[in-house]
């Protein structure tokens, strides 16, 4: 229960970023890696990950609008419940 599943933004407390898909808690799916410093990495950190590792590089920019939508959503939910 509680776990991340379907689409949405994950920070961790040090900046890093994962806009995309989850399954059973874990970074699994399309999606796209951002670092604290705005950076994706090089070589860029976007496609296909399983079990929270970059599996198959990818351009996904319809996974990352997908979460973004979502995690916009679900805030806007927090903020006015009825």
């Amino acid at each position: 229960m509680g776990w991340f599943h379907g689409f949405g933004i994950f920070w961790r407390a040090d900046g890093m970023k994962f806009e995309g898909e989850f399954r059973g808690g874990k970074i699994w799916g399309l999606g796209l890696v951002t670092f604290s410093d705005f950076t994706h990495g090089f070589p860029r950190n976007e496609g296909y990950f399983q079990d929270c590792r970059l599996i198959r590089k990818k351009r996904c920019p319809e996974i990352v609008q997908k979460a973004q939508k979502v995690a916009l959503m679900a805030r806007q939910q927090c903020e006015h419940p009825y």
